[in-house]
């Protein structure tokens, strides 16, 4: 039987593979939403799919963890320098989703 973490992996790596398939996508709305300069979206779309590829497999897990946790952090502090202390929230919430799958078996 797969654990909670295992749950709560794939659903991460469902919300990062989504963002990082929308921000390759590249569009002006999409730029928009994400707050990127042109040539920014592509990088940060291509580290969302690492991030859920790596998520997927149970032996690089830990490694999808980090690259989720990094981009998570890089959001919460751009957002938190913005003064858009609401919007910091999501990020920290889901910083606090990767917790119990970092130590899934």
């Amino acid at each position: 039987m797969a654990s909670s973490g295992t749950f709560a992996a794939v659903a991460l790596a469902v919300i990062f593979g989504s963002g990082g398939i929308a921000l390759l996508a590249n569009t002006p709305a999409i730029r928009e939403i994400a707050g990127c300069r042109r040539g920014s979206c592509v990088p940060l779309g291509i580290l969302g799919l690492a991030a859920a590829g790596f998520l997927l497999l149970p032996e690089a897990r830990i490694w999808g963890v980090a690259v989720a946790a990094s981009m998570l952090l890089g959001a919460a502090f751009t957002l938190f320098y913005r003064r858009r202390y609401l919007w910091c929230v999501p990020p920290i919430m889901l910083l606090a989703a990767l917790v119990p799958v970092a130590f899934a078996r």
